[in-house]
């Protein structure tokens, strides 16, 4: 059995008939552009305004979050240590692909194609998030790693220390989001057992 939300009263998304019209219905000079805002708003953010939420982790779940939370228009940053949002993906084993069917693991407002198998393999799944992540205009900051994260009562924010290009960042957001999943830290399993059953030791991702 499976409970989702499909909509917030009050906070609905401007999708379908409640499209925004994008253009203005007269020419206005000077009128900034789609992309002049864009290009605006990723100097600005995280810069010389913070945005409301960060979410960690640049994989199907942060994606897909930010993408909901840009349809609601929360400022939202995504971050990832990696300098790709599908490299989450690329660096696994080769013959890697979906456990579940892909209508299971539908992105928001861009569900896979009919035409994909089954089961997906994973440099597949990893073109359509970095495809995902230019379509849907997300704000990512990849090679970004979050060495430390505190909240801060007196402020009602959270103090994010980022590294990122080797520089050091603070990041102040109202609301902190951890999309890392749980096959992220490398574990190292115990093999203290009898001798005879000793070998190399071998790191596996996840724990079980």
């Amino acid at each position: 059995m499976l409970t989702a939300v499909s909509e917030l009263i009050g906070f609905e998304e401007t999708t379908r008939a409640r499209r925004i019209n994008g253009a203005p219905l007269r020419y206005e000079p000077g009128r900034p552009n789609w992309r002049m805002e864009r290009d605006r708003r990723r100097v600005e953010l995280g810069a010389t305004e913070q945005p409301y939420c960060v979410v960690i982790g640049a994989g199907l779940a942060g994606l897909g979050l930010g993408a909901r939370l840009k349809q609601l228009g929360v400022p939202t940053l995504i971050l990832d240590k990696r300098e790709r949002p599908s490299d989450t993906w690329r660096e696994r084993y080769a013959t890697l692909s979906l456990h579940s069917p892909v209508w299971y693991d539908h992105m928001p407002y861009l569900p896979f194609p009919e035409t994909w198998p089954r089961f997906a393999s994973k440099d597949r799944v990893a073109d359509w998030l970095d495809a995902y992540a230019t379509i849907m205009d997300l704000d990512i900051w990849t090679g970004a790693n979050c060495i430390g994260s505190q909240y801060d009562e007196a402020l009602g924010a959270w103090r994010l220390s980022i590294i990122r290009d080797g520089r050091p960042i603070e990041l102040r957001p109202m609301q902190l989001v951890l999309a890392t999943g749980f096959w992220d830290a490398p574990y190292v399993p115990d093999n203290r057992g009898p001798r005879s059953l000793r070998g190399p030791t071998a790191a596996c991702c996840g724990r079980a």
